[in-house]
């Protein structure tokens, strides 16, 4: 499960997100969440990405 925070001021490039999930992720990507936030931890940061996995 992928959680990918985007900061506002870039919602309209998520083009590129996309892209590298599908160049990591060929074949059955994770699923993901993309909230639009307002701001992230650090003001030049436009995205944050949290990653859960379960190992069996």
């Amino acid at each position: 499960m992928l959680r990918i925070y985007l900061a506002e001021f870039a919602r309209y490039e998520q083009q590129a997100v996309v892209e590298a999930l599908r160049q990591r992720f060929p074949i059955a990507p994770p699923a993901a969440t993309w909230p639009i936030v307002y701001g992230l931890a650090e003001p030049e940061w436009l995205i944050a990405i949290e990653a859960e996995a379960v190992l069996s």
